[in-house]
């Protein structure tokens, strides 16, 4: 070894050696971390689709066993289900349906903060929006699924966030409720 290896090698490294190196090391580390976090928003998003899908799935064979129709509202913030009362059905539209506020699967949801969820009739638009804002009252469902073992109107439930380019969709047909990945029209 030469002298003046041996000299820098006794002296170590210089502060500024030592700070550049732990920026660089930081960088890298946030770069990494950043990369592997992905997009949450949509990964809650797709969650909140498959559950909803599930929920309606459960909600058709209910509807069947209790052998009484049940509804899903949507809510600005949520989703609800209700159970049509076969009691007061003819007295008063508002009272109609009544929720299940008992039932812990059928509870009221919140979706994500910032997520929108709506209902795009598939056939027959105009009178499927006709017969949603003739009746007035909150717990009107925008879905129906019936006793019969089908769901009234058919069409799709969209759920979308602004803070993701990530959309779901929901198809509900006669026979179920799926959920179409983002490049998928159902």
């Amino acid at each position: 070894m030469t002298r003046a290896m041996r000299t820098a090698a006794a002296h170590g490294f210089t502060l500024i050696e030592v700070m550049v190196v732990m920026v660089i090391i930081a960088i890298l580390v946030t770069a990494v971390s950043l990369s592997l976090k992905g997009d949450r928003v949509g990964d809650a998003l797709t969650e909140e689709a498959k559950r909803l899908a599930a929920l309606l799935n459960l909600a058709r064979e209910e509807a069947v066993m209790r052998d009484r129709d049940l509804g899903l509202v949507l809510a600005d913030d949520g989703y609800l289900f209700v159970q049509r009362d076969e009691e007061r059905a003819g007295e008063d539209a508002a009272a109609e349906f009544v929720t299940l506020a008992d039932d812990a699967m059928f509870r009221v949801r919140a979706l994500p903060p910032g997520t929108e969820l709506y209902f795009e009739v598939r056939a027959n638009p105009a009178r499927a929006q006709a017969a949603a804002t003739a009746t007035t009252s909150p717990l009107a469902p925008r879905v129906l699924v019936l006793a019969n073992d089908m769901f009234l109107p058919q069409g799709v439930l969209i759920l979308r966030n602004p803070a993701t380019p990530r959309v779901e969709r929901i198809a509900i047909e006669q026979d179920g409720a799926r959920v179409f990945p983002d490049e998928a029209t159902p």
